[in-house]
């Protein structure tokens, strides 16, 4: 029988290794406030409500969030960018045919790092709580993917925000071997609100 979608609590529990949500918050770093911290991590846990279910699942459980910032834009230091650093161990569910991590995963990992920051930024300019829906996602494979037991660091940066349009950018390094492994960016526009009676 499936085991149903985590609990909130059950999930801050699960992502901390500790018993409450505030201890989850004292192991993420960054100069970001605590409610945009807990943005971030409130919004993994709901990229999972499908529970064991649903892709990705037992991955993204495992996610730890390391650090939240806001930060000068690499090439506008005068805009603020918002910046989500996380690990994870490769493990064999994670992995192709050839034992190596598939990019598949690779490509999820980047597509909800990516808009996640995208999220925050726009949440600290007073945005709506709302993740955006994927238009483009563009990937560079540059070495040698890591294998089972291999720690990968995801670094995730909003790039520019607007009402309706918004890009982000991401990079997955190897943390043993100190080498990029894939970046990739993406487009995301506001999703659309399907019609009902009270909007009619």
């Amino acid at each position: 029988m499936p085991r149903a979608a985590m609990s909130d609590e059950e999930a801050y529990t699960s992502m901390a290794g500790g018993p409450s949500p505030p201890e989850v918050l004292s192991h993420i770093t960054g100069n970001a406030p605590v409610w945009l911290k807990e943005a971030a991590v409130r919004w993994y846990l709901r990229l999972g409500v499908l529970g064991d279910t649903g892709y990705g699942w037992r991955m993204r459980r495992r996610i730890a969030i390391h650090e939240v910032s806001l930060e000068p834009d690499l090439d506008d230091p005068e805009k603020l960018s918002a910046k989500t650093v996380t690990e994870i161990e490769v493990t064999p569910d994670m992995c192709n045919a050839q034992g190596g991590l598939s990019q598949g995963c690779m490509s999820c990992l980047i597509d909800e790092g990516s808009a996640i920051s995208l999220l925050l930024m726009k949440l600290w300019h007073g945005g709506v709580d709302e993740i955006g829906v994927s238009q483009t996602l563009n990937l560079f494979f540059h070495q040698v993917v890591p294998r089972p037991g291999d720690k990968i660091k995801i670094i995730n940066r909003s790039v520019a925000t607007g009402v309706d349009v918004g890009c982000c950018k991401s990079e997955i390094w190897d943390v043993k071997s100190h080498k990029l492994v894939v970046s990739g960016a993406q487009i995301q526009m506001a999703p659309t609100v399907k019609p009902t009676r009270s909007n009619l």
